[in-house]
């Protein structure tokens, strides 16, 4: 008997080499792996969420055409490693929609070399050449279920750019259909409306695409702009200060070429303008003491603050303000008159007497040119005489030159003159970006 439990107790026994594994160890393994497994998951989604958000916040942004701050999610969403070919596009869609359209094609091509979605590419090439008036066989066929809103946006643009607005019209009105509340289409039915000198339409639109969207800076700033045109001065300047407020965080110091930096810059000077006319003299002149330390150069900024110095009676400020820009504007009128107030206040006299003279004789000039193009009649447009008197204003009242620039342009705009006063009057704006376009 004893021998047999002896053998049951050898025979139960395991032997020496086979593992052993308890069900209980099996059952602690499973929450283990699974606790690894879920924080391997989290963590994936923990690096690529900041990556997925700023991009949301380009695209809302981008919408809402704050392109500065659209420029700076993309490129946080760049440091959270979202694909550079991805980014890279994206950065083709905001130049493109500034009008930017050859830096916009060379990223677009910088993004097909990594690697980018050719198809994606290729909607936006197209894109980019039917905004600049090159309308191809699709292009025609705006009602195509296929075309993008993106899409109908750029042939709206192409459409106005080459004249045709009633063209443009029809597939704004596509556009809107589509979708209803991009207030994007609402600007650009406006700029219609304004072509056709029916302000009361073009207030209304602007008003209406700013309902659909308050966070649209483009359809608040126009609308501004429009109420401001209107005498509408407390409106205009609700308007101004909240497009001041948007873009300020986002544009940097200084900037006034880019499509947000001049929409700030003209919301910020155009606020001084107003409290000017509401008699806020003091404010103000403080306006645009703040705009002339960052844009010394400025025509505008110069002209109104020395304007501002008259009304106080203060000479020798006019001439200390007006001094730094003489030299590039000899000639023109409007500061020759303040030179001419400046010096009177002094006590001047025979100085007031010279810059007076100047300003008349600057003055005859300009109406000579003006009664030969009354005289004119319904003769043929002539681009010559048209020059004559763009570069004529570009160097008594520059300000006022770009009509005639434009009407020379229609009927020459491969010019190299005429492309010589678009740069000269961008110049004199402060706008080089702009003008460096008309350098070549």
């Amino acid at each position: 008997m004893s021998s047999s439990k002896h053998n049951r107790r050898r025979r139960t026994t395991p032997p020496a080499t086979a593992p052993v594994v308890s069900s209980s160890t099996t059952r602690y393994r499973k929450p283990v792996l699974f606790t690894i497994a879920a924080c391997l998951v989290g963590l994936l989604i923990a690096l690529t969420l900041p990556a997925r958000l700023h991009w949301h916040r380009y695209e809302a942004q981008l919408d809402n055409t704050n392109y500065a701050a659209a420029t700076e999610s993309l490129e946080s969403a760049e440091r959270w490693w979202a694909s550079t070919a991805k980014v890279t596009l994206a950065k083709a869609r905001i130049l493109g929609q500034q009008g930017y359209d050859d830096e916009a094609l060379a990223a677009i091509v910088a993004a097909e070399n990594i690697g980018a979605d050719p198809a994606v590419a290729s909607a936006m090439k197209s894109r980019l050449k039917w905004q600049s008036g090159k309308l191809d066989s699709r292009a025609q066929r705006h009602d195509d279920s296929n075309l993008t809103t993106d899409d109908l946006a750029a042939i709206a643009m192409g459409h106005i750019v080459g004249g045709d607005h009633d063209s443009a019209a029809k597939v704004i009105e596509v556009w809107r259909e589509r979708d209803p509340h991009d207030a994007s289409a609402g600007v650009l039915a406006s700029l219609i409306a304004q072509e056709h000198e029916d302000m009361e339409q073009s207030g209304k639109l602007l008003g209406d695409a700013v309902r659909e969207n308050p966070e649209h800076v483009t359809a608040r700033f126009r609308l501004a702009q429009h109420q401001y045109s209107q005498r509408n001065f407390d409106a205009a300047l609700a308007g101004f200060e909240s497009v001041i407020a948007t873009l300020s965080p986002h544009v940097p110091a200084g900037d006034r070429v880019s499509i947000n930096g001049e929409q700030l810059h003209a919301s910020r000077f155009i606020r001084a303008l107003i409290l000017q006319e509401q008699g806020r003299i003091d404010e103000a002149e403080d306006q645009f003491e703040s705009l002339l330390a960052n844009f010394e150069d400025d025509f505008a900024i110069r002209y109104s603050l020395a304007n501002m110095h008259a009304l106080h009676g203060q000479g020798d400020q006019i001439l200390e303000t007006l001094k730094p820009i003489l030299g590039r504007f000899p000639d023109d009128i409007s500061l020759n008159y303040l030179m001419a107030t400046g010096e009177t206040l002094r006590g001047n006299v025979s100085q007031a007497n010279d810059w007076i003279n100047q300003y008349l004789k600057a003055r005859r000039e300009l109406n000579q040119l003006l009664e030969a193009e009354r005289k004119r009649g319904n003769r043929p447009p002539d681009p010559e005489f048209y020059m004559q008197l763009a570069e004529t204003y570009l160097r008594f009242k520059w300000d006022d030159a770009k009509p005639w620039l434009d009407m020379a342009a229609s009927l020459q705009p491969r010019s190299p003159r005429v492309r010589r006063g678009y740069q000269q009057f961008y110049e004199n704006s402060g706008n080089f970006e702009q003008a460096a376009r008309y350098s070549n």
